[in-house]
Formats: C-alpha cells, sequence, structure tokens
C-alpha cells in the first residue's frame, strides 16, 4: 500500500454513464440466470499458461454472469441471444474519452469478458490488483459501472490501496448508482462485505501490448 501521489489520477469516476432505466433493465435481464458462476481466484505463469482457479470465500465471495456469448475467450453457442452490443460500444468509447485524456496506456481491445458481478450479503473481495505475470499482464484499465442504487445495500465499498495524504484514510469509490469508474489494473483495491442487500457492477477490462 501506498501514499496517493496527486500528480497520478488513480482512479477517475464519471457520472451518469447509464441511467437509472439502463441499470434496471441490465439487473433484471440478467440476475435470474442460470448461468451465474462463482467467482474464482487464479492466475498465470510467467509463460502464461492458466493456473487452476479456485473458489475461496474467505478471498472471493461473487457471482459472475457473462454477457457476451464467450467465457474465457472460448465461443458459447448455446449463451443467451440477448445483444450487449451497445453497452460494450459505450464503454469502448468512454474509454478511449479518457485514456486519451489521463493514462495515455497503449490499449488495443477488451478482454472479451464483459460481466455483471453480483454482491450478496456478505459478497467481498479482498485486497487484489487484476493484473498478474502472463496473459494478465496485457491488462491496462478496468472499467466499473454501478448499477445498484446505494439505498438498496450497505457495506461493498470499493477501497483503493493507497492512502489521502492529509487523512490517512484509505481512498474510496463513490457510491454512485450509474457512475462508471476507470483505474488501472495494476492498482490493489478491494471490495468491503455486503451487509444488506445486494450490489450489482458490470466490469469491462481493457488490455494493450507489455508495459515496459
Amino acid at each position: 500500500m501506498y501514499k496517493q501521489n496527486n500528480d497520478f489520477k488513480w482512479s477517475v469516476q464519471i457520472p451518469n454513464f447509464l441511467s437509472d432505466t439502463q441499470c434496471d433493465e441490465i439487473i433484471n435481464k440478467i440476475k435470474d440466470r442460470e448461468e451465474g458462476v462463482f467467482g474464482c481466484v487464479g492466475s498465470e505463469d510467467e509463460d502464461g499458461k492458466p493456473l487452476e482457479n479456485q473458489i475461496i470465500p474467505e478471498i472471493r465471495s461473487t457471482t459472475e454472469y457473462y454477457l457476451l456469448p464467450q467465457l474465457g475467450n472460448k465461443f458459447r453457442p448455446d449463451y443467451p441471444s440477448e445483444d450487449w452490443t451497445w453497452l460494450s460500444k459505450k464503454l469502448k468509447g468512454m474509454m478511449q474519452l479518457v485514456n486519451d485524456k489521463v493514462y495515455h496506456f497503449d490499449i488495443k481491445d477488451t478482454d472479451g469478458e464483459l460481466k455483471m458481478i453480483e454482491y450478496k450479503d456478505g459478497g467481498h473481495y479482498t485486497w487484489h490488483a487484476d493484473f498478474n505475470p502472463g496473459n494478465c499482464s496485457l491488462r491496462k484499465l478496468v472499467a466499473i459501472v454501478q448499477l445498484t442504487d446505494p439505498s438498496e445495500y450497505e457495506g461493498g465499498e470499493v477501497q483503493f490501496g493507497f492512502q489521502d495524504k492529509d487523512t490517512g484514510k484509505w481512498y474510496e469509490m463513490k457510491k454512485q448508482k450509474g457512475s462508471i469508474t476507470f483505474f488501472p489494473a495494476f492498482t490493489s483495491h478491494r471490495v468491503k462485505p455486503v451487509t444488506r442487500g445486494k450490489r450489482y457492477v458490470i466490469q469491462e477490462l481493457f488490455i494493450g501490448d507489455h508495459f515496459v
């Protein structure tokens, strides 16, 4: 963990990326699907070979719903045909604006795994980064869209692994339905346990060549 460098924007949050109606429609179309899978903890070796993923509730307790007809970049012809192209294009467009203005990373595409993540009562994810050796090192930016109104749940704060230089407190993502937040994939962060209700978010990962 480290003190915040005020010369670098560790996160960028933009309100009203999606309307309340769009957020509700996404949740309602997806949340009752049986295709939801438990969030796993996994990694890759230095050659990009996946190591065995594990379900470790003490580290991560989430359910994931993949929006595109692919899982782990493997096409799934049996996947529901709901068209999420509009959302994918909207995410890419906002990413380009933020990256051009703030980060200037070499980004070529997404990782192909656009998904909604559900945090039920007790749902959480301990300190981690969406970046590690192998193919995961291609990840550059993370985008999180909050779909749930803060009044519908308690807990679930997203904290970043740096502290305010004045207060010493962990920096937190503001709870705001419809907002989108971007941060570098190498940023340490956690999601604190949800203590009431359910929290839903959209996650998209943007990739490019290895950092040098």
